[in-house]
């Protein structure tokens, strides 16, 4: 209901509807509220363009926010089936508005450095550190996005039926240190196209079973990564920004967004459907079990019969072939012309170490997360000390203390391993110490500073995909 929802018109009193007189019943000693939204309909306009009148309680079910912002502003919040929950639901908006601003403006970490929050601190730290690490990243990004905007001459206004936007600036760490800078179009402030938005990934069973099959049959695995790949399919929205200083002369200009950016809406199944018709073109089909795995019939050189693979995670894909090259190729050759990175047998991927294993003579694969660990842990001692001296020296016990609140810490040094941790767990299959798992869940309130255990992280052994 909610992807073709588009807005309340209209509302109507039943006779069956809960008058004033009526809306306390007697609980013992107590008089409550009766809990109802029984005798109201409110009429629903579509994205399609029809209407319908609609039960109260299943709007209220899925469209609560929207429900409660037409009583107050139709001056029937104080009926009987809306003064019980329309204040508190909008309350409950407001506080989670304030939560998500509180914790966007809060700088992040990654592998133990900070991760800067727009571009006059990226430049301050570059300042800091006299080097022009962020500086350099936003200069590249600015190089491969401006194909997105197709800017208006000064002066002129913006086009009927489009609608102004802003955007901003993402900030990431490569595994190997690199600074990436992201332009992203604030997406919220858009209205979602009426078609769906959704777009899949490869899970990570597909990915484990994948690995297990090219064990199996002695296929090569190739990674790589389509450079900027939303910007290869086109908008579905119709949108326009106005282009800040680090666009330099074009300062103030309306422009076009023409590219499918990031943070618009439909950018992510634009660009997921834009990439599998690339893929049928090449003969590839969807997996029924997993859409985002695609397989091809191939023969060996040797004759024998054999299925190629190719499993999409939005812009990284893993190729399973005798010859993945050839099919790499063909992606980067015309029509298609993807720029295709870091085209190579996996090192990385997802977040994890992988690499080739011999398992008594036979070849397989291994995923393991120590060296995106062994990398955090360097940075941290490298800020803050040596772990040694930042813990003490004893372990933490199982159960923990009552006492014992890592979740509530929210300093910077526990922001960063807390960033640490999430990483490990989300991206590269490894488990963690009971310890550093308490410390995941959401902060509410300050915790003293003092640290009086000790926490570590126990790595799982290395993912192992026998051929046997």
């Amino acid at each position: 209901m909610y992807k073709l929802f588009k807005g309340i018109v209209a509302h109507r009193r039943l006779n069956n509807a809960v008058d004033k007189a009526d809306q306390y019943r007697q609980v013992g000693n107590k008089r409550v509220k009766k809990k109802t939204t029984a005798g109201w309909e409110v009429e629903i306009e579509w994205r399609e363009g029809f209407t319908s009148w609609l039960p109260m309680k299943e709007v209220k079910a899925t469209n609560s926010v929207e429900l409660a912002e037409y009583a107050v502003a139709n001056r029937i919040d104080h009926e009987p089936a809306f003064d019980w929950w329309v204040r508190p639901t909008l309350k409950r908006k407001k506080r989670l508005i304030k939560l998500s601003q509180r914790r966007h403006a809060r700088s992040g970490y990654k592998f133990g450095i900070k991760l800067p929050c727009n571009i006059e601190e990226a430049l301050a730290i570059d300042k800091e550190n006299d080097n022009t690490l962020w500086y350099d990243a936003i200069m590249k990004e600015l190089g491969k996005v401006r194909v997105a905007f197709q800017p208006l001459d000064q002066g002129s206004p913006p086009p009927s039926g489009y609608q102004q936007i802003p955007y901003h600036w993402v900030f990431d760490i490569k595994m190997d240190f690199t600074r990436k800078a992201r332009l992203v179009a604030r997406g919220y402030k858009v209205e979602s196209p009426p078609a769906s938005t959704y777009s899949s990934v490869v899970s990570r069973d597909s990915i484990r079973i994948i690995f297990l099959v090219a064990a199996l049959n002695d296929l090569n695995t190739w990674m790589s990564d389509v450079g900027n790949a939303y910007l290869n399919a086109k908008p579905r929205e119709k949108v326009y920004v106005i282009l800040g200083k680090e666009f330099g002369d074009q300062a103030g200009q309306y422009a076009i967004i023409v590219r499918a950016l990031y943070g618009l809406p439909g950018s992510g199944s634009a660009y997921h459907a834009h990439y599998a018709s690339s893929l049928r073109e090449l003969g590839f089909e969807s997996s029924l079990a997993d859409p985002d795995v695609w397989r091809r019939r191939s023969t060996k050189r040797d004759g024998t019969p054999y299925y190629e693979y190719l499993l999409v995670y939005v812009d990284d894909q893993l190729t399973v072939s005798e010859n993945p090259k050839a099919i790499t190729d063909a992606l980067s050759a015309k029509p298609f012309n993807y720029e295709l990175k870091d085209v190579d047998p996996p090192n990385h991927y997802l977040g994890a170490r992988v690499g080739p294993y011999d398992l008594d003579g036979r070849s397989t694969w291994y995923f393991s997360a120590d060296d995106y660990l062994e990398k955090a842990i360097r940075n941290v001692e490298e800020q803050h000390g040596r772990l040694e001296d930042l813990f003490c020296k004893s372990k933490l016990g199982f159960p923990s203390s009552p006492d014992y609140h890592p979740e509530l810490d929210q300093s910077d040094f526990c922001a960063m391993k807390k960033s640490t941790c999430i990483k490990a767990t989300s991206g590269s299959f490894v488990g963690l110490s009971n310890s550093n798992v308490s410390t995941l869940r959401t902060p509410e309130q300050p915790w003293p500073s003092s640290w009086p255990h000790h926490e570590r992280v126990t790595l799982t052994p290395s993912f192992e995909y026998s051929p046997t």
